[in-house]
C-alpha cells in the first residue's frame, strides 16, 4: 500500500465536466477570422446584382430590341414619303406615338457630343443632385407603360443617378448594364 499525501481536492478548471446527452451531438469549432483561405471571389455578375440597390437592371441587347420595336411600330411605312400637306404635324405625332423608354446619358457633355445612343438625352448628375430635371423626365415619372434607362461607361455615375432618382420618387428607373 501506498503511503504518500491525500490528493488535494480538484480545483474548478480540473474538473470533469458531465456530458448532456441533449448536446452530445454539437462540435466544438474554433473560428480564428478572416484568412486568405476563406475569401470568397466574386464574379462579375455577383458584384454588379448588390441586394442594398433600389433599382432594376436592363441589358443593351433589350434596349435595342425596344428602340427597334418603337421604330416599326411607329414607322410601319418607314420608306414611304411623308404627307406633302402637314410633314411636321404627321412627324410630331409619330415621335410622340414611339416614346415608350427615355434614354439618359449620364457622361460628360463632351463625351456625349463625340458619341451616344441617337435617342439618348445627355443629363448630368450635377443637374440631378441640383434638382434641375429636363421636362422629359416628368412626363415619363412613373407611367406604367414607360421607363427611364440611365447608362454610362463605367455605372457608377449611372448606378448614383438610378439610386437619387429612385429616392426622389421616379419607380420606372432602369440601369443599362454590360456597355
Amino acid at each position: 500500500m501506498y503511503i504518500g499525501k491525500n490528493p488535494s481536492p480538484l480545483t474548478v478548471t480540473e474538473k470533469r465536466v458531465r456530458r448532456n446527452p441533449k448536446y452530445a451531438h454539437v462540435k466544438g469549432h474554433l473560428d480564428t477570422g478572416a484568412s486568405s483561405s476563406k475569401v470568397k471571389l466574386m464574379s462579375t455578375k455577383e458584384f454588379l446584382k448588390r441586394r442594398s440597390e433600389i433599382f432594376k437592371r436592363i441589358r443593351p441587347s433589350e434596349v435595342a430590341r425596344l428602340i427597334s420595336s418603337d421604330f416599326t411600330l411607329s414607322y410601319p411605312n418607314a420608306n414611304s414619303i411623308i404627307d406633302e400637306e402637314n410633314p411636321e404635324l404627321e412627324q410630331k405625332s409619330m415621335e410622340s406615338d414611339s416614346e415608350c423608354m427615355l434614354l439618359l446619358d449620364m457622361r460628360t457633355r463632351e463625351e456625349y457630343e463625340a458619341c451616344h445612343i441617337k435617342q439618348a438625352k445627355h443629363f448630368s448628375i450635377v443637374g440631378l443632385h441640383q434638382d434641375r430635371y429636363i421636362p422629359e423626365l416628368y412626363r415619363f415619372k412613373n407611367v406604367e407603360s414607360k421607363m427611364i434607362v440611365v447608362y454610362d461607361e463605367d455605372e457608377k455615375l449611372a448606378a448614383e443617378a438610378a439610386t437619387s432618382l429612385n429616392q426622389k420618387g421616379y419607380e420606372n428607373i432602369r440601369l443599362m448594364t454590360g456597355l
